[in-house]
């Protein structure tokens, strides 16, 4: 009898062990993080503790971010609204001139006062007015441009109060940031002030948007953050509460938030804002080639296994390119020890790059390897409107019948464009192939036979060098809202 009982309280404390030990893994599985594999449906394998609330950070942050109110006047052309063939018939119109006001965010970086904003926010601005989220306001003098960077699409501002010690934002480093991490857009969308919206980081290094205002030089951070008009110019922060980026445009086709916003990362922000700070300026390299991105059809017809490099389609005289010896036809697929992905990496590479510097470029010519050293000058965008470059302008005008400028100069804004970049329409030729192809005064030209155009020089480069040839080339057009495709030849010669 004892021995039965012996045995039933050994079952029983087995019953009992295993069952506290079914009850271990059952916890484990449910409430511990696990490895991931790409292979697997797992879990994270790292657990992420996430706030409660975000209102901590908006309490630490929102009173750095600050609300920027602009006039702008903007010159209206009247005959730009007549049909091309009523002209001749009214004469001269005046232009007419119009007050606009715009509006945007911006925030402290420095307790004294130095605010970062966007350009589109304030270029050409009458007069600025900025609001802190305590109604304090400051305007008139008070409130100084101290440089623009109408490439990266930045803008240094200052109040001169030195009475008032202003909360400021710290910067973090964008380069961590990784597809799937939390970030909070703060700002004032259409001008509620303290506004704050909470995504995730989409995507990075967004390039070659066609923006009709933002940055040349894109690295864009893509995030569902809402982004909204009056947003632009605020700081996009991580859940530490600091800067990672500057919210700066958005793709939509109502004007309003979808779920697509970009932002500059703040590490391409670093130095601008440090030379915008010491000299109102930004000096950047200058490498003199018209670069193209390579097709799969270029790579196989050069003889590569991908299409990662860029192809140089020409070379600028006098440039540190033609001086250190590239040629068209050049492939340049490494700079200084970083492998060459496309135009636009290779393009922010240059104009990162001190000049004066000497770099090294790894080539492909006819095949072969090649290293070629440049030494990196200073760039000069000016220098596409010299005596030789207007004299082909003239030329493109007589062939091709159209006449056209870079954003931001007298002639786009005495037509009212108010984009930071891009290349638009200024004269069509009466009766021109143009004409009848249906380009108009206002049209900014996205692109010609596939290749992106944002500067006028390079739709010279390539108006000039087809200017004997027997075949349209197709334009990309932005009219408004709408995208236009039409074929053009130059006249007969």
């Amino acid at each position: 009898m004892m021995n039965q009982k012996k045995v039933l309280t050994n079952i029983i404390i087995i019953v009992l062990v295993f069952s506290i030990f079914i009850f271990g893994i059952i916890c484990g599985w449910r409430f511990f993080p696990r490895k991931v594999s790409a292979n697997t449906n797992e879990s994270l394998s790292k657990p992420v503790i996430l706030p409660v609330s975000f209102s901590s950070i908006a309490e630490a942050t929102l009173p750095a971010v600050i609300n920027i109110i602009t006039v702008k006047t903007v010159v209206v052309s009247a005959p730009y609204m007549i049909p091309d063939p009523f002209k001749d018939f009214f004469g001269i119109i005046p232009d007419e001139k119009a007050r606009r006001t715009g509006m945007g965010s911006g925030f402290f970086i420095t307790k004294d006062g130095y605010i970062l904003t966007n350009n589109h926010v304030v270029s050409d601005a009458d007069s600025i007015t900025i609001t802190l989220q305590d109604g304090s306001k400051y305007s008139g003098k008070e409130v100084k441009v101290i440089g623009t960077d109408p490439r990266t699409d930045l803008a240094l501002l200052k109040i001169d109060n030195r009475k008032t010690k202003f909360k400021y934002l710290e910067f973090g480093n964008s380069d961590n940031l990784k597809i799937g991490d939390w970030v909070i857009a703060e700002g004032n969308p259409f001008g509620l002030n303290g506004t704050l919206t909470v995504g995730v980081v989409s995507g990075k290094g967004r390039e070659n948007l066609h923006l009709s205002k933002g940055a040349v030089y894109q690295n864009y951070i893509q995030t569902d953050a809402s982004i909204n008009p009056g947003n632009s110019g605020g700081p996009l922060i991580n859940i530490k509460g600091e800067v990672i980026g500057i919210n700066s445009a958005i793709l939509s086709m109502s004007g309003g938030n979808i779920g697509i916003g970009f932002a500059v990362p703040i590490n391409m922000a670093k130095d601008i804002v440090k030379q915008l700070m010491k000299t109102g300026k930004i000096e950047r390299g200058y490498l003199g080639v018209y670069p193209q991105n390579l097709t799969d059809e270029l790579a196989k017809a050069f003889g590569l296994e991908s299409t990662n490099g860029v192809l140089v389609r020409d070379v600028l005289k006098n440039s540190p390119a033609e001086v250190s010896g590239l040629k068209s036809g050049d492939i340049i697929i490494v700079y200084n020890s970083k492998k060459i992905k496309d135009s636009n990496q290779l393009s922010m590479l240059v104009a990162n790059t001190k000049t004066g510097k000497n770099v090294d470029l790894k080539i492909i010519r006819e095949g072969k390897h090649k290293i070629i050293s440049v030494k990196i000058g200073k760039s000069d965008e000016k220098s596409v409107y010299s005596p030789e470059i207007k004299n082909l302008q003239n030329k493109i005008y007589d062939v091709w019948g159209l006449k056209y400028t870079d954003a931001g100069s007298k002639e786009a804004k005495r037509l009212g464009i108010n984009a930071d970049k891009g290349v638009f329409i200024t004269q069509i030729k009466q009766y021109s192939n143009t004409y009848y192809g249906g380009i108009k005064k206002g049209d900014e030209v996205l692109a010609v036979d596939n290749i992106p155009i944002d500067l006028s020089s390079k739709l010279n480069t390539i108006l000039s060098k087809n200017i004997k040839i027997n075949r349209p080339l197709a334009f990309k057009i932005k009219r408004g809202d709408m995208i236009i495709y039409t074929a053009i030849k130059p006249k007969k010669w």
